[in-house]
C-alpha cells in the first residue's frame, strides 16, 4: 500500500505560527501589567515605610519635650543621625532623606523626602491622623495606604 504524498506534510499535531505569535504577545502584556503592579507596591511600601518613621519621631518628639527641663524640642534643624542620637531611635531609611527642624515657637517639623519620584511627607506636632504626616508631590498612595 503506497500512501498519498500529499497527506505525508498535513502535520495537525502542532500550533501554527500566528497562534504562537498571538500566545507571545498575550504573555507580554501580562508580564507588562505585572511589572507596573510590582513598582506601584514597592513605592507604596517604601511609603509607608517613611510614614511610620515619621509617627515615630512625633512620638518620640513630645516625649523628648515631656522629659526636657526646658519644655522644648531640641536644637534648631537634624538630620536622620542627629535625630536617632536626638530621640534615642534606631531608623535607617535609605530612600529618604529625614529633617527635623525646631520653629522655635514651640512647634516642630520633620520631613522625609524621596526625590525619584519626587514627593515629601511631613509631620507637625499636632496629633497624629489622617492628614499629618502630610504628603506633597507625587505621592504613591492617595488616601489608599496609609
Amino acid at each position: 500500500m503506497q500512501k498519498n504524498p500529499s497527506k505525508l506534510n498535513n502535520n495537525t499535531n502542532g500550533f501554527t505560527l500566528t497562534e504562537l505569535l498571538v500566545a507571545t504577545v498575550i504573555l507580554g502584556c501580562l508580564a507588562a501589567l505585572a511589572a507596573v503592579r510590582y513598582t506601584t507596591s514597592i513605592e507604596q511600601t517604601r511609603y509607608r515605610g517613611a510614614r511610620a518613621n515619621l509617627i515615630s519621631i512625633h512620638t518620640a518628639a513630645d516625649i523628648y519635650k515631656e522629659n526636657s527641663s526646658d519644655d522644648d524640642y531640641p536644637a534648631t534643624q537634624l538630620g536622620l543621625t542627629n535625630i536617632n542620637n536626638a530621640f534615642h531611635l534606631h531608623l535607617s531609611d535609605p530612600d529618604f532623606t529625614y529633617t527635623f527642624t525646631n520653629n522655635g515657637d514651640g512647634t516642630f517639623t520633620a520631613t522625609a523626602v524621596r526625590s525619584n519620584p519626587a514627593y515629601t511627607l511631613t509631620v507637625d506636632q499636632t496629633s497624629i491622623s489622617s492628614s499629618n504626616p502630610s504628603c506633597s508631590g507625587a505621592c504613591p498612595c492617595t488616601g489608599t495606604c496609609s
